[in-house]
């Protein structure tokens, strides 16, 4: 009896390990189409590049060390808004699924203006300077695809650029 019991022990442990080494065993994973996105320090660049461009055509005027962005609506108040040693930040880099590749989609990522300080021009004078306590006011969702960049910034739907933001002149900034 004992050759039996020895003989199913060991045919089982046969079974259990044959099944793992073949992938047929009931544990598996969920294949994933989306690879981890490496950065690549050229499209890096040229995705801060891009949102430059966008911010700087549109919405916001770069003088000296700091952006400045006329806000003419919305939650956060009115008046002119200084940020001082603004820069663009991507803040990260996205997978690019099969999906995305069949799409176009050859590089992803959200980008962000991070400052660390800010005040505001309102009722004819400057406010004192404040640290910055948010890090999602501005962020861009920027996508290359085969036929050129994308910017979006949907994420933050308290934020319509085209409607409550503007340009300033440089020239014309209140002193202080």
């Amino acid at each position: 009896m004992r050759n039996y019991g020895a003989v199913a022990a060991l045919l089982m442990l046969v079974a259990i390990f044959g099944c793992r080494l073949s992938g047929n065993s009931n544990t598996t994973t969920e294949p994933t189409d989306a690879k981890p996105q490496v950065s690549r320090p050229g499209e890096d660049a040229e995705a801060k590049n891009q949102l430059q461009e966008f911010l700087t055509r549109q919405h916001a005027s770069v003088c000296g060390d700091s952006y400045y962005i006329e806000k003419v609506g919305g939650m956060s108040g009115v008046g002119i808004f200084q940020y001082r040693n603004a820069s663009i930040v991507i803040t990260r880099v996205e997978p690019v699924s099969e999906a995305d590749r069949l799409n176009g989609v050859e590089w992803k990522g959200l980008l962000t203006l991070a400052y660390p300080s800010f005040r505001r021009f309102v009722d004819g004078q400057w406010t004192q300077w404040q640290n910055n306590p948010r890090t999602a006011e501005y962020d861009f969702q920027v996508m290359k695809r085969s036929s050129g960049w994308s910017i979006d910034n949907h994420l933050n739907p308290t934020t319509n650029y085209s409607t409550r933001y503007q340009k300033v002149n440089c020239s014309q900034l209140p002193p202080g």
